[in-house]
This record gives C-alpha cells, sequence and structure tokens, in this order.
C-alpha cells in the first residue's frame, strides 16, 4: 500500500493579494470590518451537517451571535435547510449563496470554515482552508481532519458527534484568541505540503511498482 497526498484541484491556490480580496467578498456579501463570517461549503446539507451549524449558531450567547453571519455554499434540494434559520431565529444571521466558483475568494473574506459533517470520506475543503490561512471547525469523521489536528489551524471534534461540543467549540474558537494563531498555522502547514501533484505522484508509483514486476518476471 502507498500513502498518497491530499489532492486540489490547480486553481485553488492561494490568493496573492488576499487583504483585498476579503474586503471585496465582505462588501459584496454586506458583512462589515467588525463582523466574523463563517462559512460552509458543500452540497447535500444533510450529509455536510449544515443543520448542526445552524443549531451551534442559535446557541452562541446574543451579544456573539449578533456579530457572527454564516454563508452557506452549496446546493440542497431540500428546503428545510432554509427555512431552519427563519424557525431558530437566525433570519438576519445566514445567508444561503447556492454554488460558487470563487470559493478561494471567499475563503479569504471569511474567518471560519465550519464543517460538522456527518460522512466525509477526504473533505477537500479543509485542505483548501488550509492553503487559503482560513481556521476549521470539524468533525472528527472527516479524512483530511487529521491535517487540521497536526497544522494546529483550528479544532476537531470527538466522535461519536455531540452537538453540545460543537456549540461550545465554536464558542470558544470565536470568544478566544485563536483565530490569528489558527490561520498562520494553517499558512505554515500547507507551505509544507504539495497538494497539487497527487495525479503524478500516483503515476510515479504505478511506474515504479510496474518496473518492479516487470524486473521479476525477466
Amino acid at each position: 500500500m502507498h500513502l498518497l497526498p491530499p489532492w486540489i484541484a490547480s486553481d485553488r491556490k492561494r490568493l496573492e493579494n488576499r487583504l483585498e480580496v476579503r474586503r471585496e467578498i465582505r462588501e459584496a456579501l454586506g458583512i462589515p470590518p467588525e463582523a466574523l463570517l463563517l462559512l460552509q461549503i458543500g452540497s447535500g446539507f444533510k450529509t455536510k451537517g449544515v443543520d448542526r451549524t445552524l443549531r451551534a449558531l442559535s446557541a452562541l450567547p446574543a451579544a456573539w451571535r449578533a456579530r457572527v453571519t454564516l454563508a452557506v455554499v452549496g446546493h440542497d434540494r431540500s428546503r428545510q435547510y432554509e427555512r431552519l434559520p427563519q424557525k431558530l431565529g437566525l433570519a438576519a444571521n445566514v445567508t444561503f449563496l447556492g454554488r460558487r466558483d470563487d470559493i478561494m475568494e471567499l475563503m479569504a473574506g471569511a474567518d471560519l470554515l465550519v464543517h460538522p459533517a456527518r460522512n466525509e470520506a477526504a473533505g477537500v475543503v479543509l485542505i483548501e482552508a488550509l492553503v487559503s490561512g482560513l481556521p476549521v471547525l470539524c468533525s472528527g469523521i472527516c479524512g483530511h481532519a487529521g491535517h487540521i489536528r497536526k497544522a494546529q489551524a483550528g479544532v476537531v471534534l470527538a466522535e461519536p458527534f455531540r452537538q453540545t461540543e460543537l456549540n461550545q467549540s465554536l464558542l470558544e474558537v470565536l470568544a478566544g484568541d485563536n483565530l490569528v494563531s489558527y490561520a498562520a498555522q494553517a499558512l505554515a502547514y500547507s507551505d509544507r505540503m504539495n497538494v497539487y501533484d497527487m495525479p503524478e505522484h500516483a503515476a510515479d508509483i504505478i511506474e515504479r511498482v510496474a518496473q518492479k514486476a516487470t524486473r521479476r518476471t525477466e
């Protein structure tokens, strides 16, 4: 068996003008400089745990909840997730952006990626967040959650999932002084990774194995 590195698309690279893009994205979304922008990305809202994020947001103390906006990127056929913010009293805090191609721009504008997925074999979005320098709060079931731990770039929840732990972790991340250090550690960790050449790396392994097999049969 051969362990392959994580892989993201070549167009998902860190933006050189991150501060400028951050300002533009937040202006476009109506997010004031002092507000906190949470980002959740992925279609299939039940699988990605959008309801879990909404319930954690509703559990924040009122003073913190007033400072936070959650932007949900992706698509889901069920309308219940778009109705849930109203039910939880979060209508003013949540915006559904639908499918977007400007993921790295949105990450540059955000303060925290929330990804409490119920099932996630890998979680490419976690690696994209590391490359972007975006802190992460995710469930431990995500395949790439180990990279968040190693990078010390956020919080990985224990399994089995508990809503109370997510609620408390969200408050601690936002209220503490960790967002800046998480962002710096994400950038430092991603600088040590090669996340764009996995197909070439896999091809090299296959070629070496094939060459060894050929020599054994000669």
